[in-house]
């Protein structure tokens, strides 16, 4: 375990300050503009020199109820391309294929009333000089704008998957067709840049990990708080509490999901949210939560004794799956197919729980084949992180640098007749941040303890 680096007092971690994921700071905008150039070039590369217009959208303000609305979060590849966090933004990147290159940003205008009460309004002239856009519109001149960049394009590229966008370029497109006799020809081409873009974001830059180990760090810090507080009688909403006063304490604002706060029984449901049930003597409670810093998500998931003592089977069962999640993580290194930290996980949670009688079978290989460990171990072993906490990235590829990635093996217990009895409802996952390098992988979030020692210590002051 790495030993904490910074100090602790009253469910704080005193981590330096930073801005929120919404902050503006025009010195650092140029990252994401060398990130449209990378979109532009491998965009050329499928056009083959031919003309392109691409397009996003930042998403709609979505409502909760009566004149409510939810916080915006913008979408996460425009965020990725832009750093502009405001609803209703466009973004259009347009190549002629030769000379011209133009990126465009409309947004909304300025407007006095609105700011008194909503906040401010960036604009235009801020939105292309602090983000270093060629040029830029309001909104309401988005169909004209796209028009113009459409007459003289043979490739369009836009979220596919979307259908309300694929509706609008679809209402675009048919704007050409009165202007065909005049020579102009809607795109040829139609092109998923969602895909485009997901091959980009699966390989994090320097700045990326940067602040994806420092949303680790503070979601780690959060959960040795979690450790500390949790005792017989507070309730799963208190401990989320703690986990949420630490991460806004740190200026992480949002979370990147909700928390799992599972106590006893509730460890074996794999998405229970905190509830107002109370922490019992003897038992486990498991947390799996990751807060968002600067729009990057962490995801951090540990199982503990919530009286400070594991008992023998739980004891058990927690070896079981921190075996599983160290042969996993052997398995990430570069060249090494995605799957394989999976496949090494269900092979070691097999193997020990056909040693503890808890699966009948004799063989490992045949019990893999038939997939007898999904009574106890029903989910994949981890995913891709990043803006999102399901980040982008195809599963059916080798690991290449400064991909990043969970590990989270787990065995859940429910009550049945062929259990004994002293292994009913145990559930247990254990989950860590993994960045994949050079030379094997870096663990990110191990700020908070693993080993079944320093858990029991830390869970028992």
């Amino acid at each position: 375990m790495q030993k904490a680096s910074t100090r602790e007092k009253g469910g704080r971690h005193l981590i330096s300050k930073n801005k929120r994921f919404s902050d503006i700071n025009s010195a650092n905008n140029e990252k994401y503009k060398k990130r449209r150039i990378t979109l532009k070039k491998n965009l050329q590369q499928i056009t083959v020199g031919k003309p392109f217009t691409a397009i996003l959208y930042s998403g709609d303000e979505s409502k909760r109820n009566g004149d409510v609305s939810y916080p915006f979060r913008c979408d996460s590849n425009f965020y990725y391309l832009t750093g502009f966090c405001e609803p209703n933004a466009w973004m259009i990147i347009f190549s002629d294929g030769k000379r011209i290159n133009e990126d465009i940003i409309l947004s909304r205008k300025k407007d006095k009333t609105k700011e008194l009460w909503d906040g401010i309004i960036i604009g235009q002239r801020k939105a292309k000089t602090d983000y270093l856009f060629d040029k830029a519109y309001s909104t309401e001149a988005i169909d004209r704008v796209v028009a113009s960049k459409l007459e003289d394009s043979q490739y369009v590229f836009f979220p596919i998957a979307e259908r309300s966008f694929s509706q609008r370029i679809t209402r675009w497109l048919s704007l050409l067709k009165g202007k065909k006799r005049m020579g102009i020809d809607n795109p040829g081409h139609l092109g998923d840049l969602s895909r485009v873009i997901e091959n980009q974001r699966v390989i994090k830059d320097t700045y990326e990990l940067k602040v994806m180990k420092k949303a680790a760090r503070i979601s780690a810090a959060a959960h040795r708080e979690a450790m500390r507080i949790s005792r017989p009688g507070l309730k799963e909403l208190d401990v989320e509490t703690a986990l949420l006063q630490v991460f806004r304490n740190n200026e992480a604002y949002e979370v990147a999901y909700p928390s799992i706060v599972a106590s006893g029984a509730n460890a074996c449901i794999l998405h229970h949210r905190a509830s107002s049930r109370i922490l019992q003597k003897n038992e486990l409670i498991l947390i799996d939560a990751g807060c968002e810093f600067n729009g990057y998500a962490s995801d951090i998931t540990r199982t503990f004794p919530v009286s400070g003592k594991f008992t023998k089977a739980q004891k058990l069962i927690y070896e079981i799956v921190l075996l599983a999640q160290r042969d996993a993580i052997q398995k990430i290194k570069l060249g090494e197919k995605y799957n394989a930290p999976h496949e090494a996980a269900v092979r070691s949670i097999t193997q020990n729980l056909i040693s503890a009688g808890l699966l009948k079978s004799r063989s490992v290989d045949e019990a893999v084949e038939k997939q007898e460990y999904k009574k106890f171990y029903m989910h994949k072993t981890g995913h891709w992180l990043g803006l999102d906490v399901h980040d982008v990235g195809s599963y059916n590829t080798a690991f290449k640098k400064n991909m990043v990635l969970t590990v989270e093996p787990g065995v859940y217990i429910r009550p049945s007749k062929d259990i004994p009895r002293e292994f009913w409802n145990i559930g247990i996952r254990i989950e860590d941040d993994v960045i994949v390098k050079e030379k094997g992988c870096e663990l990110i979030s191990r700020e908070v303890p693993v080993e079944l020692d320093e858990v029991e210590q830390l869970s028992s002051l």
